[in-house]
């Protein structure tokens, strides 16, 4: 499970993705990333799509290697 939120978010607290991260079952593969580029609620994709595309990546790695991969 990947959660990305902004520590910035003033819609939604960054908190309510750290209380989801904390409950997931022992062994499942996530990320949580409280990210710090001073984004709103929805908007860190938009303000930082490089740094937002290597949290992608990187939880893709780690947790789905097999993501895309030719069958």
């Amino acid at each position: 499970m990947l959660l990305d939120h902004s520590a910035s978010d003033e819609f939604t607290a960054a908190q309510h993705s750290v209380d989801i991260a904390a409950a997931l079952p022992a062994g499942l593969c996530y990320r949580l990333h409280l990210t710090g580029w001073g984004s709103s609620h929805g908007q860190s994709v938009d303000d930082n799509l490089p740094g937002y595309q290597a949290l992608i990546r990187e939880f893709l790695a780690a947790c789905a290697p097999q993501f895309g991969a030719r069958l």
